[in-house]
Formats: structure tokens, sequence, C-alpha cells
């Protein structure tokens, strides 16, 4: 017999009995809540085995689908609670058809997995900043007192948009950088 890795089990498994397995009922409240949160984005196509479902995915649908952002600590905490649920479901779904498994091979396994999507993400990464390496370089020249200079900014890659921004002072400080970024949030248009 087959262990069940479907949703439908996964779902059943999360809002049954209290988990005996995690060291506090904060904790699987924690791996409980997030479970449930990212498997309701879960295509029918992926329903079937939510081993091999891949959180940063769910948890970018869920972040198009409610609106928001967040930061990448948070990123990283509900995808390290999905992992670590998902694991400890495929344990006990392998242990009910007497295959038992130690949990730590079955999280790691989901971790590994997650670190060759992480090395997809790193390629497009790397193709950006290819891009941007092609763009043409700060203007130091033609400016009558030397002290500032033109700066063009790959503002979106996918469309090639680039913004030029001139008379930046050579000795440019932190604090200042900072007050031109809060000062391009004004215009910033919610979504």
């Amino acid at each position: 017999m087959n262990p069940d890795y479907s949703l439908r089990a996964f779902e059943a498994y999360l809002s049954g009995a209290e988990n005996s397995e995690v060291n506090s009922d904060a904790t699987w409240r924690n791996l409980k809540s997030t479970g449930l949160l990212l498997s309701t984005y879960v295509t029918e196509e992926e329903s079937a085995c939510m081993n091999s479902v891949n959180p940063d995915i769910l948890i970018e649908r869920h972040l198009e689908a409610s609106n928001t952002e967040m930061s990448e600590g948070t990123k990283q905490t509900y995808k390290s609670r999905f992992n670590s649920a998902v694991g400890r479901f495929v344990k006990h779904q392998n242990d009910l058809v007497g295959q038992p498994t130690p949990l730590h091979d079955v999280i790691r396994n989901r971790q590994l997995r997650g670190f060759a999507e992480s090395t997809k993400i790193q390629a497009r990464q790397n193709k950006i900043r290819e891009a941007l390496a092609a763009l043409p370089q700060p203007n130091f020249a033609g400016r009558a007192s030397g002290q500032t200079f033109d700066a063009p900014f790959m503002l979106r890659p996918e469309t090639g948009l680039t913004v030029k921004i001139t008379g930046i002072p050579l000795d440019l400080t932190d604090e200042e950088a900072e007050r031109i970024a809060l000062f391009l949030k004004v215009y910033v248009r919610p979504r």
C-alpha cells in the first residue's frame, strides 16, 4: 500500500489531533496555520502529491492574492514552517503504511529540492545582473564643476525601462541617498 500524500490527506492531518512530535503547542499551531494557509494556494494539478509542492510558489501566490508584501525573513519563516509541516505529514503517512522514515531525512530532502529551485531563481537573478552590467555607466564627464555625475538606472529590466538621475554629488552620503529614496516613495501608486 502506498502512502497518501494528497492535499486532502494533508489538510486532514493538519486539522486532526494535536501533534505529539512537536516540542510545544505554539510550534504546532505555527506549523498548522502556515500549512493550512499556504495549502489554499495549491492547484488541482499539484494536489495529488504535497511532498512535491514548492513553498516559494505558494508564498508568491498568497502575496498576489492578498495584495500584500512580505519581508524576506518572513518568507523564509513561512517556507521553513511549511516544509516542516509537510515533512511531518509525509513521515506520518509513511508510518501509517509501514514505511517508517526518519523525519530529518524527509525534511532534508524537501530542503534539497528547495535548493534546486533557488538555483533556478539565482540563474534569473544573474541574467538581470548581466543586463544591468550592460547599461551605460555613470557619466562623470561633461560637468562644469566636476562635482556631480549622471547615472542611468534600469528600473524595469523586463521591459528595458531606464531612469536617468542627473546631478548626483560625487560625495553622496548614505543619509542623502536615503532622502532621495524617501522622496521617490512619494510617487508610488498603490496597485
